[in-house]
This record gives C-alpha cells, structure tokens and sequence, in this order.
C-alpha cells in the first residue's frame, strides 16, 4: 500500500481515518468493499440501516417575504451608510471650506462608496482583502477606470465645469475616502455574520 508524501501516519486504535490522504483502495480496503465486486443490495441495505442514508439531509428553503425582507434591509442598510458619510462630508466643507468644496466632496465622496460598494459586494463570503478580489481582469480595468475618471472630474477642467467642481487638497481627499471607506467596515462585518451562520454545528468527521 502507498501513502502518499506527507500523509499522517495512522496508529493502530486510532479512532478515526485521515480519509482524505488514503488512496481509493486503501479506503475501500477499510470499508470492506471489493473494488471490482462492489456491493450487493442487500449489503447496501444493511448499511443504510446501520449508517443512514447515503444523500444531504434537504435544505429548509427561506421563505420569499423573509428574503425580500433581509434584502430590503440589507439595501437600507447601504444606503443609510452612503447618505450619513455622503452628508457628513458635505456638512464639514460647508462650515470649513467654500459651497463649492463642499459641492465637490459630496460628488467625490459618493462616487467613493459606489466605487468600494462594487469592490466590498464582488463576493457574499469572501472578504474584500483575499487577492481573489482582484483576479477579474476586466473587473480591475473597469476599477481602474472609475479612480481615474473620479480624479479627472476635480483637476480636469471640462468635466470640472460640467459637473461644477473644483480641486480638493490631500486633507479633504483623505476625509473623503475615510467616509466611503466606511461601506467596507459594514460589508465585512456583514459578510463575517453570514459565514458564521453557515459553518455547519457538526463537523464532518471524514
């Protein structure tokens, strides 16, 4: 028998086998399987009266208006973080700077959230910091694309007077995108919540 490179060894009396290092004969050999014969019927029955049956026990299917209702929610949510830090941002300028300043980061600042919300909902699970984020080449073009039309809209003078613009210091550049930033606080507390319900309470023993 081969084991392969790395594999634990298995003591005798172990209470349990490193399944998924076992090559297939060595996890038949430890089922009582023949390879070549397989298993009768009645062998078969006689498992799925001792072991259960051999099939995933049927998900319970979420109810519509619950879903429709988490979904509206989770929206709610989003949109309540994008318009108090949009706001916030625009309230600090208008005391501190011009209108026009204030103007402008309020642009900025919700074109930020939009551009991290796309970036933090890529994927329900997965955190926004895996490289896997990244690994869509057309995804990061268009990121890309979006930063540096977001930069032209404030020192580019065509879209500064179309859109009623002007430039920003680093200062307000850095409020800006501590605000939008925090859209990705909110989705990765989210996501940290869903992957908790879904771990299973009973691991898989093998």
């Amino acid at each position: 028998m081969t084991v392969p490179a790395g594999a634990p060894a298995l003591a005798s009396g172990e209470a349990g086998l490193v399944w998924h290092t076992l090559p297939a004969d060595r996890v038949l050999e430890a089922e009582g399987v023949d390879g070549q014969r397989g298993l009768t019927s009645a062998e078969v029955g006689s498992r799925a009266e001792r072991s259960g049956s051999n099939a995933f026990d049927a998900g319970k299917a979420e109810p519509r208006w619950r879903a429709f209702i988490r979904q509206y929610a989770d929206l709610m949510q989003i949109v309540l973080v994008m318009g108090v830090g949009t706001l916030g941002a625009i309230s600090w300028a208008e005391q501190a700077h011009t209108r026009e300043i204030a103007h402008t980061m309020g642009v900025v600042t919700f074109s930020l959230y939009a551009l991290f919300f796309s970036i933090a909902t890529g994927d329900e699970h997965r955190t926004v910091f895996s490289l896997d984020t990244f690994a869509d080449a057309k995804f990061v073009i268009a990121t890309g694309v979006s930063i540096l039309t977001l930069l032209l809209t404030t020192v580019f003078g065509p879209l500064q007077k179309f859109l009623q613009t002007t430039s920003l210091d680093v200062r307000q550049w850095v409020i800006c995108l501590a605000a939008a930033l925090s859209i990705v606080v909110v989705s990765e507390i989210r996501k940290a919540v869903v992957r908790r319900r879904t771990v299973p309470n009973d691991p898989i023993s093998r």
